[in-house]
């Protein structure tokens, strides 16, 4: 999967699952640090980080899918 598709699925996240993704995985904040940064407890921030890896993954779950039956059907025709 490339940067580009990963940063497409990160559109299906709501606004405060991106920052508080960014703050964890890409700033490398706990989550506890994070949460009191976007002022949320420390069980919410978790469970939304929960919701938010089940969206991306779905997305690009669904991507791939999709992309791997186009790649099918070309070779079809070919």
């Amino acid at each position: 999967v490339d940067s580009t598709t990963v940063s497409k699925a990160l559109l299906v996240l709501t606004y405060q699952q991106r920052k508080l993704a960014n703050l964890v995985f890409m700033n490398g904040m706990t989550v506890t640090s994070a949460a009191k940064e976007i002022g949320i407890s420390r069980v919410a921030a978790s469970k939304m980080l929960a919701r938010a890896r089940k969206r991306i993954r779905e997305t690009l779950s669904s991507r791939i899918e999709r992309s791997n039956k186009s790649k099918e059907t070309v070779k079809r025709t070919k």
